[in-house]
């Protein structure tokens, strides 16, 4: 009796344990399956940006200006930074044997990437002075009484070096010196050959053109996009440095326009460091990106279906695909793809900041997917540069653009900001990369302290809802109404 019994309650037992087991499991599938769908998502925009054989161009070796060919594009590319006895800037090839002598590997590093230069890029090259100067130096850490070095005009980049970071700048002003973006996006991703169709219809094809100091257009001095370039330079740079560069920060802050070189730039560095690609030691990746009220491509919504449409490639010249790839762009956008970009560096866990200023188109009308997407994945700050009393001659309505990456530029020099009621810290440029990250998702907008550019005194509020969540609000409010 004992005996059946023990059969039956060990009976009971192995079916209890079963079906816990198969509870276990079952939960597990489902739980791996909701994952998998986010992952199949994440994938499958991922492989629009890798090639189908895992296999990219020897940058290093391969991407390269030929001088002899095009001289004046010796000019162009990227350059150690550095300032001297009379405050001119002197400018070092980066991917040179005398770049070794100019960059401490054990300071942190800034890299900048300027906007469109439309007009001018063919002659000037950006140096990042503020461009209205009525700026004391004392203000931002420079003591005017032990430098005798200073610069003539107000130089942001100087502000960094006397913080104590290497400087450097990727010249593409030649590539940026016309005016219509869709031209400049083209050649920030890839290399489209000039081509006429059989009625005479030209394909846009704008290649990786530039302007020659005649004005006049220079094509294909290499068959790939501006990023890819910035890549390679990039690499090149690195291996001429000490095996310790890498160990403090390495920061990239774009502008503008060149929003689309950075974004493809970061994706593909952190791609060629893959274990099984090997391009880039992993310690030289850069930590860090700041988007300088930058370029995620123009759209216009369609009132009559809601969409959002990408001028670029849905009205203005024929799609063109990823250059490394030869696949099309995420959502047919470039903008997109950069919305993604961001995904891919914060899962890899780069730090992302984004600031902008309330009245800027190339925030203001983005589709809402993408205005998500930044929210985020980045730490969002919306500064609200009105300087006409600090700065003669600033117009807030011509001159906010470049006064987001002036104030951005300029914080370095001071602890984060305040949260009014808060306490929190709001990120600005002096922020660490740790602090960075933990705000991403956050979203700050200045209240205080916009009539001057120092940023000492700069108040803002946390708010939960940004411009494209508040939007959707008001027109669902009124098709109630």
């Amino acid at each position: 009796m004992k005996k059946t019994i023990s059969r039956t309650i060990a009976a009971i037992l192995i079916c209890a344990g079963i079906a816990v087991l198969i509870s276990t499991l079952l939960a597990n599938f489902v739980l791996k399956k909701s994952v998998s769908a986010e992952e199949a998502e994440f994938n499958l925009k991922l492989a629009a940006l890798r090639p189908d054989d895992n296999t990219y161009v020897d940058y290093a070796n391969d991407v390269k200006f030929d001088l002899s060919k095009d001289p004046e594009l010796v000019e162009q590319g990227l350059f150690w930074i550095t300032f001297d006895e009379n405050g001119k800037i002197v400018k070092t090839k980066a991917d040179t044997e005398q770049a070794r002598g100019v960059v401490d590997p054990n300071k942190p590093t800034l890299i900048l990437i300027h906007g469109m230069q439309a007009g001018h890029g063919q002659i000037y090259r950006e140096d990042y002075y503020i461009k209205h100067y009525h700026l004391d130096w004392n203000d931002f850490g420079v003591d005017t009484s032990v430098n005798t070095n200073i610069p003539a005009y107000f130089n942001m980049s100087y502000v960094w070096m006397n913080q104590g970071w290497n400087i450097g700048y990727y010249h593409c002003e030649k590539f940026m010196a016309v005016p219509e973006y869709w031209s400049l996006e083209q050649k920030m991703w890839t290399w489209v050959e000039s081509k006429t169709d059989e009625d005479g219809n030209p394909n846009m094809g704008y290649e990786t053109s530039y302007i020659n100091l005649e004005g006049k257009e220079v094509k294909s001095p290499i068959k790939y996009g501006i990023s890819e370039h910035f890549v390679a330079e990039y690499i090149r740079a690195m291996n001429m440095l000490p095996e310790s560069m890498g160990e403090k920060e390495i920061r990239i802050a774009a502008h503008s326009m060149g929003g689309q070189v950075a974004a493809p730039a970061l994706f593909l560095l952190y791609e060629l460091a893959r274990d099984e690609i090997g391009q880039i030691p992993k310690r030289c990746l850069p930590d860090r990106y700041a988007l300088m009220d930058t370029f995620f491509s123009a759209y216009a919504k369609n009132n009559s279906t809601g969409e959002w449409l990408n001028l670029l490639s849905d009205n203005t010249i024929a799609p063109f695909n990823i250059g490394w790839t030869g696949k099309p762009f995420i959502g047919n956008s470039t903008g997109r793809t950069i919305a993604f970009i961001l995904e891919y560096l914060d899962k890899a866990g780069m730090a992302l900041e984004y600031y902008t200023e309330p009245a800027s188109f190339l925030y203001g009308a983005l589709p809402n997917d993408i205005l998500d997407a930044i929210h985020k994945h980045c730490s969002v700050v919306i500064i609200n540069p009105d300087w006409a009393e600090a700065q003669p001659s600033y117009t807030k309505m011509t001159d906010a653009h470049n006064g987001v990456r002036e104030w951005y530029m300029c914080s370095l020099t001071t602890t984060p900001p305040t949260v009014l009621d808060d306490g929190s810290t709001v990120p600005n440029a002096s922020m660490s990369c740790e602090d960075i990250r933990g705000n991403h998702g956050r979203f700050f907008y200045q209240i205080e302290g916009t009539k001057d550019t120092i940023t000492t005194n700069d108040v803002f509020e946390l708010r939960d809802k940004h411009y494209a969540q508040l939007a959707l609000e008001a027109e669902a409010n009124s098709e109630t109404e």
